[in-house]
This record gives C-alpha cells, structure tokens and sequence, in this order.
C-alpha cells in the first residue's frame, strides 16, 4: 500500500465502471491477501471513486468501526476487537483502517469511505442498540424484548468440508432437538418483534426520526436473519442470502453513484451456484449483472491462520504451512508459470485461445480454507468453473500468515506444518 496505482491501471480499465468490486480470498488468514486487498481498497477509492468499504462481518458491531474511520472515535484497536470475528483482528487490517481514517481526514465529505459489515454473527451490539432505542420510544415493547433469549446464545454446530472448512460435528439427537425447540421458538418472538416494531411505526418515528427508527428495525432484521441462517434446520444459502440483502442495501442507502469494494471468502462472491448452495456472490450478479465484479485470490504453498478442530487442536488459533498444490489442482497449473503474482482476466476471451477459453470455462478445483483447519483431513479444495464464478484471479505463490492483534485469545505460538 502507498506505493502508487502504475501497475493497476490496466486492472482499473477491467472494472471499468462496476459498482461492485469483490475481492475474495481462499483462507481467512493469509497476510498477502489482506495487503493486496488493502491496496485495492486504496487503488479503488482514490483513483476510481468508490466510497463504501464492505467485509463479511457484524452488520452491528461494525458500526464501531466505521465511528472509528470517519474520525469519530481515537481507538481504533479498541474499535478491530469488538467486531468479533478473529478473522479480521490483524495487524494488516488494522493498517487497513488507520489508512481510511487518515484518507477521511484528507477528503471532503462526499469522499469519504464508510466501513459496513453485511454478517448477521455477533449481534450483542445490536441487541444492546435494538433495546437502547426501544426503550427510548416504547417502553412496553422494550421490557417485552428485552425478556427474550439471546439469539447469539446458542448456535448451530456443523460439518462443512466442502465450503469454508470444518467445524464440530453435529449434535447428538437430543440435544438437536432441543436446539431446534429453542431455535422454532426464537423465531416466533423475535418475528413478532419485527411486526410489532412495523405497526408502531409512525409513533416510534414521531418520538425519534425516521433515520433512528430504520437502524434500529435494521438491527432487529438482523437479530432474525441471526436465527434463521443458523437454526439447526436452516437450508444450505440462507446465510449468503441475507448478505447479498445486506450489501444491496447499503448500495441502495448509498446512493445512485456509491461504488462498493467487497471483502469476503472465494464461495461467498462467486457468481456460480456451487455445492448445491445460491452464493452471495451469485445473488449479486443477478441483481446487478456488468456491475458487479468479482476478483478470486488463490496461493499456491505457504502458510495461513485458522481455529485448530484437529486432534487436539483444542481449537486455538493457530499457523498451518501447507507444501505445493497437488498436481491437476488449478493452483499446480498456476504454480507452473513460476511466476510469484499475476492476475488472470477471466472475463474477456478475445485474445485467448479457444483451448484456453475452454480450459477456463470447465470445472477446477481450487484451495478453500475458512475459519476452520485441521491437518488430519488435509488440504482442503473445493471446485469452481474460474470463467463462470470469477472475472479475475489473483494468484501469489507463496503467502505467510496474517498477524494477529493482541487483543485476540487462545492463540497458539508454534506452527503446524501439513506437507
């Protein structure tokens, strides 16, 4: 970052005139990734104009972050920690936000780039502002919300190896259905909430404003979209469809010339169904079609950061180094160049080959490491079609781990090596 946009301009002239950019990644935890993001978010918003910065995490608990950028707040440390998600508690996204506040700073208004998160995870923030408001504008209701079960309190534990990594396995039978009575229940009172909020509407407004009364029914949606996407019942996608509804939003809060830079895993923003799930990133390209671009980041070897499942991995967060791609994989054909960097145009076929275009539109497997790891089961990789649910890669051969912030627990300090 800082170091000029001449190597980006062709890039630049790619995304041409999109109002989405996503920029994903295979692993949640790989430094190189975060920095070229980083610098994509410095290349998009000064020299291309985009003015809102969105990442999968906390819809609420981001709000401090963004008080934090827009120079509202002096702790930005204190900011990072409360959203929650370890993910995103790193040196280099850290660096990432000191530079948007500096950049706010040096800008008129108009300018300035806002942080929003599009997760409905971790929502005690919007719980604490849902009930800080409704106490101010309807008591009643307030002390009748206020005396429901936590939706974060409880969530779905899951066996996902095919998409973003691996978390525990699934309940036991009682207790399945004790999560699922728990979960049915929520439903309904939190549901309720939602049409009450609806029918008292103008009395809540006439009492605060319509600003306060949108933010706050938005954080009761997302109180919902909580315990619909992780009941033990939910359907593969749901998750994915409330982030699309989530960043469609604030495109349409935005304005008419916003431009939104995308951060979220390669599954999320691809443009193809895969794995049986809608995607976020396939909902947005309905939606928005040219407008959307979505930009896949890949590795090689190296090493990346992730929560520990394996034998003993007592779920610490933890450095795994993982050897050269298998051969056939997408990444062993990348590999092959012997080039450390380089960017795939997936979206335009005029100067390619008709073998290269076909090579391009057929299935791949490519890496997919999420929140999760565990060396026992391997390397994890998961097929896309790169012409289908990308319009480019980036590829870095080798990558090392993101640095965590201090703040962040169980954290373990010797590496895990998977050849």
């Amino acid at each position: 970052a800082g170091k000029g946009f001449d190597d980006m301009a062709r890039l630049g002239k790619l995304i041409g005139k999109a109002k989405i950019v996503a920029l994903g990644e295979a692993t949640h935890g790989s430094r190189e990734f975060f920095q070229f993001k980083h610098r994509m978010l410095e290349f998009l918003v000064r020299e291309m104009g985009f003015t809102v910065f969105a990442i999968e995490a906390s819809a609420s608990a981001c709000l401090n972050i963004n008080d934090y950028v827009m120079g509202r707040t002096d702790s930005g440390a204190a900011a990072l920690d409360s959203q929650g998600y370890w993910t995103w508690n790193t040196v280099e996204v850290m660096d990432m936000i000191n530079w948007m506040r500096a950049y706010n700073r040096s800008v008129t208004v108009e300018r300035r780039v806002s942080f929003v998160g599009i997760d409905m995870q971790v929502n005690a923030e919007a719980y604490k502002r849902l009930i800080t408001y409704l106490y101010r504008v309807d008591s009643e209701l307030a002390i009748r919300m206020d005396s429901l079960p936590r939706p974060w309190g409880v969530r779905r534990e899951h066996y996902d190896n095919s998409i973003e990594g691996i978390s525990s396995l699934a309940f036991d039978a009682d207790s399945a259905s004790s999560s699922m009575l728990h979960f049915a229940t929520m439903r309904k009172q939190y549901a309720s909430g939602l049409h009450e909020m609806t029918l008292r509407a103008d009395d809540m407004v006439a009492r605060s404003s319509m600003s306060e009364f949108d933010t706050a029914f938005f954080h009761l949606s997302i109180l919902n979209q909580y315990i619909d996407a992780f009941a033990p019942d939910a359907k593969p996608g749901v998750r994915d469809q409330y982030l699309a509804d989530n960043l469609a939003r604030y495109v349409r809060e935005s304005g008419p010339t916003a431009r939104v830079v995308l951060w979220a895993h390669n599954a999320h923003i691809r443009k193809g169904e895969g794995q049986g799930v809608k995607w976020m990133g396939n909902r947005l390209n309905e939606k928005f079609r040219d407008q959307y671009y979505a930009i896949g980041l890949t590795f090689d070897q190296g090493a990346f950061q992730s929560r520990d499942v394996g034998t003993d991995g007592k779920s610490q967060l933890a450095e795994f180094t993982i050897g050269s791609a298998p051969h056939h994989m997408l990444e062993w054909y990348l590999a092959s160049t012997r080039r450390e960097l380089f960017f795939i145009d997936l979206r335009n076929t005029e100067r390619k080959s008709v073998d290269v275009v076909n090579w391009l539109a057929a299935p791949h497997y490519l890496r997919s490491v999420g929140s999760t790891y565990a060396n026992e089961l391997g390397p994890t990789f998961v097929e896309y079609i790169p012409s289908r649910d990308f319009d480019g890669l980036v590829f870095i051969r080798r990558t090392s781990r993101a640095r965590p912030n201090s703040s962040v627990s169980n954290v373990r300090t010797t590496q895990r090596v998977d050849n």
